[in-house]
């Protein structure tokens, strides 16, 4: 968890725009947890990578 919670920093400190937001939240099934930035996204070419962070990211 702690290896995809820091590689899901680091690529909105490196490719996204400031702020950057780190969230932790309870949820029925456990802990969800986030990061937010306000960069443009990943481009739509690479739409099958965003899929899969999109389901690490709320796999807690």
């Amino acid at each position: 968890m702690r290896r995809l919670l820091c590689n899901l920093i680091e690529n909105a400190l490196r490719y996204g725009q400031a702020p950057v937001t780190v969230f932790i939240v309870t949820a029925e099934e456990g802990l969800r947890f986030g990061v937010r930035d306000q960069g443009e996204g990943i481009h739509p070419e690479h739409s099958r990578s965003r899929s899969c962070a999109k389901r690490c990211a709320s796999a807690v």
